[in-house]
């Protein structure tokens, strides 16, 4: 039973003391239905039971606590499949809402038909009441008694758009509405700081603020500064993806971030795909931060009380809803 002053996080199995998260990492997905992301990019279909029940029963097994899924509503998320997961893992689950870019939707689909205040409330009620059964093509207010604990949202070079300030307008509604915290997809080439003005003219905490992806997609280690100093945290998740960068480059990013003060301000995840999950047959798998990134974070100079704050601490400030 939840005291009635302590901090917490909603799971899909209802809300958890922030004291009870354990490792987490802040971004991943564990479940996504066949449907528009699949026919962009085939590694965005994770739906096999088995496997997604077995990565979660390793993480847990090596100390894992927590993960954040990042698939919105509407978008391949299934928020009953994200419960039954979570009960049979014995993980935390925090599920999203909210919405992912644009160009994972059809013309199509619901999404571009809601008004600002539809979406709003559609948000705020997954947050509260319960997340809907909304597919990808249909507008169908079934829903089940999980709720998400987290607002989703994309930020790209067609953030001007019509569409995009919808929505992110109603993101903001919702995360004011109920205290939520807000992650966001930076995409290459984009200006968080642009973003960053925009969220503190409209009004929104900006400790509630979860800025991802920002080491490869911001090179300039400057913009975590000015990002970090607002008090948005910074979520790192480029490990093990050697498209982009090999880890020796992921931790001097992070050991210059620590020098530079801002320890209290970073997350990680490995943003997973099915080319990404062990059970699937892919790497590096959940286990690869805790029981291989973490040493040889420790080995380059991190100490216990960096790790305490990027894997423990900084998540329950991050992640709490009240």
């Amino acid at each position: 039973m939840l005291n009635k002053d302590s901090a917490y996080v909603r799971s899909v199995r209802g809300q958890v003391s922030t004291e009870d998260l354990g490792f987490t990492h802040c971004h991943e997905h564990i479940w996504i239905e066949k449907g528009r992301s699949f026919e962009i990019n085939s590694v965005l279909c994770i739906d096999s039971m088995k496997c997604s029940e077995a990565e979660l029963s390793g993480f847990k097994k090596v100390g894992g606590g927590t993960i954040v899924d990042a698939q919105p509503v509407g978008c391949g998320r299934n928020a009953v499949k994200l419960k039954e997961l979570s009960e049979r893992s014995g993980v935390n689950i925090i599920a999203s809402t909210g919405f992912h870019k644009l160009i994972y939707y059809p013309r199509s689909h619901w999404i571009y038909e809601m008004s600002q205040s539809e979406l709003t409330d559609l948000f705020a009620n997954e947050l509260v009441k319960g997340m809907h059964l909304l597919s990808d093509i249909e507008l169908s207010y079934g829903h089940c008694d999980a709720t998400a604990g987290i607002i989703k949202t994309a930020f790209d070079d067609k953030f001007d758009s019509e569409y995009y300030k919808k929505l992110f307008g109603a993101a903001v509604n919702a995360a004011k509405e109920c205290k939520a915290p807000v992650m966001v997809h930076i995409d290459n080439g984009t200006d968080p700081l642009k973003l960053a003005r925009w969220f503190e003219t409209e009004g929104m905490e900006l400790t509630k603020l979860i800025f991802c992806h920002m080491d490869r997609a911001v090179p300039d280690l400057n913009v975590h500064e000015v990002i970090a100093r607002c008090g948005i945290f910074l979520e790192y998740d480029t490990v093990a993806r050697y498209k982009y960068h090999d880890d020796g480059h992921e931790v001097k990013l992070i050991m210059e971030m620590i020098e530079r003060g801002f320890a209290d301000n970073i997350l990680m995840g490995l943003d997973t795909t099915r080319l990404r999950l062990s059970a699937y047959g892919g790497a590096p798998g959940l286990t690869f931060l805790k029981q291989n990134f973490v040493p040889y974070l420790t080995g380059q100079g991190a100490s216990e009380s960096d790790i305490d704050k990027i894997f423990f601490q900084n998540p329950k400030r991050a992640l709490k809803e009240n």
